[in-house]
């Protein structure tokens, strides 16, 4: 039953994630943990996905990560 609480939880913060970084400009990973309150092991974790899949970038020597255009598109339409 907790297990599939903090599944549900740690979908509705990748959401609110999304969101943020759906205005398609750069965003620190500090930032980032305060809006979407991710901890910063789960918000690397998400970002090297979307990064594996070519949906992000993430500069590692700034510490910041912004979605792709074509992801940003489809952000907006979603």
């Amino acid at each position: 039953m907790l297990a599939k609480v903090r599944c549900l939880l740690l979908g509705l913060e990748v959401a609110l994630l999304l969101e943020v970084l759906g205005d398609g400009q750069w965003h620190a990973l500090a930032e980032l943990q305060q809006q979407a309150g991710l901890v910063e092991y789960e918000l690397r974790a998400v970002a090297e996905f979307l990064c594996r899949f070519g949906f992000a970038f993430f500069d590692e020597e700034e510490r910041k990560v912004r979605v792709s255009r074509g992801f940003q598109r489809f952000l907006a339409r979603t």
